[in-house]
């Protein structure tokens, strides 16, 4: 049985652990270190193109607010370029995407990648939101993958 989940959990110190990611089309899995970066302004370092991946987990942990999420794709250069990403059947849109909404105590994963797909490219996404979001970047290269964090802006 497949599925997604989130947990959440409330500590006055410093906490982390394991997360578990499992790639769908042949099946691997790791577990690999958590390393979550909450804010409103955060960096997700890239390189896409070939056969690396950029997936990123988000979530809204708000209970009472949407988060309203804009995302800049940028090359090492600083040229901002248009980007798309998969939506909640996993399809990659055809047209450029530079924003989505993020229900309140909820989570998404999507892949993300420059709209016209040609060569590898470099940079970073900016992700703005209106509330403290959750984000982490996972980089896929075949069947190997890894997560890092996110930076503050």
């Amino acid at each position: 049985r497949r599925g997604a989940g989130c947990a959440e959990w409330t500590s006055h110190r410093r906490s982390g652990g394991p997360a578990s990611f499992r790639e769908t089309q042949t099946d691997p899995d790791a577990a690999l270190p958590l390393w979550c970066t909450r804010g409103t302004k955060l960096l997700i370092p890239y390189a896409v193109g070939g056969a690396m991946a950029l997936g990123i987990g988000l979530a809204n942990p708000n209970p009472s607010n949407d988060a309203q999420i804009t995302l800049t794709m940028r090359t090492e250069q600083g040229t901002t370029i248009p980007m798309t990403i998969t939506d909640v059947n996993n399809n990659f849109s055809p047209t450029a995407v530079s924003s989505f909404s993020l229900a309140k105590r909820s989570h998404r994963a999507i892949l993300a990648k420059p709209l016209d797909g040609t060569g590898e490219v470099r940079g970073v996404i900016e992700l703005n939101a209106n509330v403290p979001i959750y984000a982490l970047g996972i980089r896929f290269n075949g069947l190997a993958f890894t997560s890092f964090r996110a930076l503050g802006k």
